[in-house]
């Protein structure tokens, strides 16, 4: 059953083999046209346009160009292809990434997608480059499109038509120990517009298509048995579009395979730059028709670690452990001051202050000022006895009744001062007789006044 469903495996996707990414040449362009492999080498006398002037643009700056060459369209025809059934142009720029056309840019001549004229292949001294004009969008920039393959190496153009897909797979790592993992990726150009795509790997280990972990664009895949084993991937669409991808080699082995050295790559013609000189190659018959780009000279940086080769630590010695002293708070936690003693001051000299009295009586009464006087006994003499009371008694009543008068006195006469400043404030207004406020009755022409009233006037 596995043997029958294996064949019939191999009969589907076997139309879609595709061949070697490049066929070898060392000038032109390689073209592969829906899986089958050509060559095409282009002379002056096949350009169909004129020189014209074209925009370069990247995101920083622009330039204009004039070219001449083959159009599009014509280079699809010089290459085998049906224009009309066409529907995906690839050129594969010097990093390994392609310029995808699709049928807008080279079906209609009358209409094109490039306001400024046509995409056009050139070659020039065995050299041959490609060149994208910029869309109608005003953002679009072109000059990664702009392809210029080295000298000795041809320009790989795939070209594909309605239904045929174009897929490239990739797998890290290649080399791998048993029962690890080995990651698949891969891409499919050409599709036709709003087709869903359908990814299949073939792991080449027995892993029967269709199961599961084997479908997708991206898949992860153990392999048991140590060997060496070619997967690939096969894509259809909805829309009965297919694709299959060239096969990649695995090792798997039973111990860890050991990293091989990647090969170097192969060194790329760095610009000049500013401020010096551009180097002479061998002189061309004619100039290249791309201006000579010019950069500023970037630092490099490199840095470099070594490890000590041993580590010895140090001796480690304990140190004794002492606890602290226990902090014992005080009762009363506040902040005392220390102010500086006052000298001490010289022994006060005795004053005589007389008597000391005993008995204090009498009244507070309020003066002119409004300041109260005070009103004191008077002292008993010292040698007043019980004898001596009466007349000392009545001596005393008498100057306390001699104040009380002053001080109402002075009462008084501060009163009638202050009624006295009063009235003077007042306004004075002079008493109007009430015959001034009587209304006099009007005379009459030629009547006489009266006496009485001559009087009056008088």
């Amino acid at each position: 059953m596995f043997v029958v469903v294996g064949a019939a495996a191999g009969l589907l996707v076997a139309p879609f083999a595709a061949p070697s990414a490049r066929a070898g040449s060392t000038s032109g362009f390689d073209v592969v046209v829906d899986g089958t492999a050509t060559h095409v080498e282009l002379r002056s006398d096949q350009y169909d346009v004129e020189p014209t002037e074209y925009t370069l643009r990247s995101h920083d700056s622009h330039s204009k160009v004039t070219l001449s060459g083959v159009s599009l369209t014509q280079f699809i025809r010089l290459a085998g292809a049906d224009v009309s059934n066409t529907n995906l142009v690839q050129v594969q720029r010097s990093d390994g990434t392609f310029v995808n056309l699709g049928p807008d840019d080279f079906k209609d001549p009358a209409n094109l997608d490039f306001p400024e004229g046509p995409a056009l292949f050139t070659e020039d001294s065995t050299q041959g480059s490609f060149f994208r004009p910029l869309r109608k969008q005003f953002t679009d920039v072109n000059a990664h499109d702009y392809v210029q393959t080295p000298a000795g190496t041809a320009t790989l153009v795939r070209i594909a038509s309605a239904g045929y897909l174009y897929v490239d797979a990739a797998a890290d790592p290649q080399a791998v120990q048993v029962e690890h993992y080995v990651s698949f990726s891969s891409a499919a150009y050409g599709q036709q517009k709003g087709e869903h795509l359908t990814f299949t790997w073939h792991f080449d280990d027995g892993t029967l298509p269709g199961a599961p972990g084997t479908t997708g664009r991206e898949r992860s895949h153990r392999y048991m048995t140590a060997g060496t084993y070619h997967p690939w991937v096969t894509v259809t669409g909805d829309q009965d579009s297919r694709g299959k991808s060239p096969r990649i080699q695995i090792d798997v082995t039973v111990d860890k395979p050991s990293p091989s050295p990647s090969p170097s790559p192969s060194p790329s013609p760095s610009p000049p730059v500013c401020g010096s000189p551009s180097p002479s190659p061998s002189p061309s018959p004619s100039p290249s028709p791309s201006p000579v780009p010019c950069v500023s000279p970037s630092p490099s940086y490199s840095y470099s670690y070594s490890p000590p080769s041993t580590y010895n630590p140090p001796p480690y010695s304990p140190v004794p452990y002492s606890p602290p002293v226990p902090y014992s708070p005080s009762p009363f936690h506040t902040h005392h001051t220390k102010h500086p003693s006052p000298p001490p001051s010289a022994s006060p000299v005795p004053v005589s202050t007389g008597p000391t009295p005993e008995n204090v009586t009498g009244y507070l009464v309020a003066g002119p000022g409004g300041v109260p006087v005070p009103t004191i006994s008077p002292v008993q003499p010292p040698g007043g006895g019980s004898g001596s009371s009466g007349s000392g008694g009545s001596s005393g009543d008498d100057s306390t009744g001699q104040r009380v008068a002053f001080a109402v006195g002075g009462g008084l006469a501060g009163a009638v001062l202050f009624g006295l400043g009063v009235a003077r404030e007042l306004p004075r207004t002079v008493p109007v007789p009430p015959e001034a406020t009587r209304p006099r009755r009007p005379r009459k022409r030629g009547s006489k006044p009266s006496a009485g009233s001559k009087e009056k006037g008088s």
